[in-house]
């Protein structure tokens, strides 16, 4: 048997140390060198780390790259990034780059691609062509928002969905729940089917008194209350106490949706729906509207945006495609 050379074993050492570091999170967690992620195990191992007791408080993440979660599917689906004994308490700058196939079905809450934010910071990120499913506080970001928690320019595509049958509260294209003086903006959702037994909305579930959506946009095929015809639904968020009149305070403002979303009760249907910027359904958007690049301007105004006429906005120079639900001019 021939002898490796001295190249061939160091090639060999090199490629066998980059396989067992796959899950390896570099940096040092603060702002000028946050800790960095790139693959779906160094996501996976952020979410285990915070899950085992390690809230990251005052630490720093950042994406370096988009991320296909298409390995977490249908048998061992995402578990969510913190959950209500253990949140995730640090700041996330996905720095305009994308998560792909999340995907969960979970007989449990507090979930999303994060589970639970209480005092953090989730930003700069985009979740797209996902399906989530669980008994409440389920949001296509994050499940529940609390404390000081902040969630600022994301977007999700895909459907929503709490068990109407095991809870199925609290349900939001981006949040379900946001508590405590949680803030929400510059986010848009542009999923089919925000669904659920209560407290549903395109943007978030339900929102406490002090909590806030502000400079989101709607743009979900439909919202369904699955269980009762009660109102606790709407095209943004259902806002605190349920008061359906334009709200007057900060907890909603300058918000949209768009007017071709259904909003559906069982047994009643209350089907098509109009609104106002500060109330649950938002100010109506038309799809002329939605296709045109500068309409996205009033909302979501960070550098980071990308807007292209006929395109969903995007990050950094990329749009997506225009949700198929909203038809062509």
């Amino acid at each position: 048997m021939k002898k490796l050379s001295i190249f061939s074993t160091l090639v060999l050492v090199a490629f066998m140390l980059t396989g067992c570091d796959d899950d390896v999170i570099s940096g040092k967690g603060t702002e000028k060198d946050p800790y960095t992620i790139a693959t779906p195990k160094q996501l996976q191992q952020l979410a285990k780390e915070v899950n085992n007791g390690s809230d990251k408080a005052g630490l720093y993440y950042k994406l370096t790259d988009n991320i296909n979660l298409n390995g977490f599917q249908s048998g061992n689906e995402w578990t969510p990034i913190g959950g209500q004994s253990r949140p995730f308490c640090g700041i996330f700058d996905g720095c305009g780059f994308v998560i792909s196939k999340l995907y969960f079905d979970i007989d449990g809450d507090h979930a999303g691609l994060f589970g639970m934010v209480k005092d953090g910071t989730v930003k700069n990120v985009g979740v797209i062509d996902s399906e989530v499913r669980a008994k409440g506080e389920v949001g296509g970001i994050v499940g529940h928002l609390d404390g000081s928690g902040k969630i600022e320019n994301c977007y999700y595509l895909g459907n929503v969905d709490g068990n109407p049958n095991d809870r199925g509260l609290n349900v939001g294209g981006i949040v379900g729940y946001v508590d405590g003086s949680g803030k929400v903006s510059q986010c848009y959702a542009a999923g089919g089917r925000i669904s659920g037994a209560s407290n549903i909305g395109g943007i978030a579930g339900w929102i406490n008194t002090n909590g806030s959506v502000s400079n989101c946009i709607a743009i979900n095929s439909k919202i369904e209350l699955l269980k009762n015809a009660s109102y606790n639904a709407g095209r943004v968020a259902v806002p605190p106490n349920n008061v359906n009149t334009p709200n007057t305070s900060s907890t909603l403002s300058n918000n949209a949706a768009w007017s071709g979303m259904k909003v559906y009760s069982k047994p009643a249907v209350s089907g098509t729906v109009t609104g106002v910027h500060n109330d649950r359904h938002g100010k109506d958007a038309s799809t002329a509207q939605i296709r045109t690049a500068a309409f996205f301007d009033t909302y979501l105004t960070d550098p980071i945006w990308t807007k292209e006429n006929g395109r969903l906005p995007g990050f950094n120079g990329n749009t997506e495609k225009m949700s198929d639900h909203v038809p062509s001019n």
